[in-house]
């Protein structure tokens, strides 16, 4: 099935340039079908290696979720749940904080096995260079949504002028904020870059070169994000009713698939992150 589903991608090859390109030139453009395919492609080519980490972290983030008492079946608020389930923001931040740097040590492990590099299991939980590289440019993409936050609750709390010109402008600066976090998709390859400690790829290059590529790149994001949200909607719709039968197991197993779903999630973008980088690095995305 691997093999079919390769062919099938290698009939849409992504042009990429030779690694001794001019830069004086212009760069070639990035093409949407094959940006699409690709994280499926790697995602498939390593599924061996993404099965033993997804189940080795989903485990450990499902035990998180579950002794901070903010499980997958919470959401569903029955009121009769036999399993902890809690409400203290303190618990919640924790939880969230210890999830975070769990994916980004995920993160790293998983660019290793696409980048065809050997996996050493007792590195994976060894902090180095490339964790704190991929913690610092995840925290920054994440500070990107910042943005959007401030103008909402901005614009929710605030006064109307009267006057008809200020409220223009108000509305196009707040706009604006609102759209920075759609730009800063076009950054996505430094996330491969810092995962596999190539600090040569900076900021400047990678906006030069993903020039007329941020709306493909975004609807390929989007277009993972309805997949992850049928997925999970579907896993919520199939343990309503039945968290009473068998409480712990439920709860703790469908936290585990929630959070193996989110792995999933999190190796589709690693690998639209990795396409797009050796795209800009000139090498060949098909081998």
């Amino acid at each position: 099935m691997a093999n079919v589903f390769n062919k099938f991608c290698s009939l849409a090859r992504q042009s990429c340039p030779s690694a001794s390109a001019d830069d004086n030139k212009e760069w070639p453009k990035i093409r949407f079908l094959p940006l699409l395919l690709d994280p499926f492609r790697l995602f498939i080519d390593s599924f061996g290696s993404f099965l033993g980490l997804a189940f080795l972290f989903g485990g450990l983030m499902a035990l998180i979720s579950c002794l901070t008492g903010f499980p997958f079946i919470c959401s569903l608020k029955s009121g009769d749940e036999a399993f902890y389930c809690s409400s203290s923001l303190w618990l919640y931040a924790l939880g969230l904080l210890l999830k975070l740097l769990l994916g980004v040590l995920f993160m790293v492990s998983w660019q290793r096995c696409m980048s065809e590099k050997k996996l050493f299991w007792p590195e994976i939980f060894r902090p180095g260079k490339k964790f704190a590289m991929t913690l610092l440019t995840v925290l920054g993409f994440l500070g990107l949504f910042v943005f959007p936050l401030v103008s909402f609750f901005y614009l929710a709390e605030r006064v109307p002028n009267p006057d008809w010109r200020v409220e223009v402008a108000v509305f196009a600066f707040f706009f604006f904020l609102f759209i920075i976090p759609l730009f800063g998709m076009r950054m996505l390859p430094l996330l491969s870059a810092a995962a596999e400690g190539d600090a040569g790829l900076g900021w400047r290059e990678v906006w030069r070169k993903t020039s007329g590529a941020n709306l493909k790149i975004l609807i390929v994001l989007f277009i993972m994000m309805l997949l992850f949200v049928y997925l999970s909607g579907a896993l919520l719709g199939g343990y309503a009713g039945i968290e009473i039968a068998h409480p712990l197991y439920v709860a703790f197993s469908s936290e585990f698939i929630y959070d193996f779903l989110i792995l999933m999630a999190i190796a589709w973008i690693m690998g639209l992150s990795y396409s797009l980088k050796l795209f800009l690095r000139g090498e060949n995305c098909h081998e």
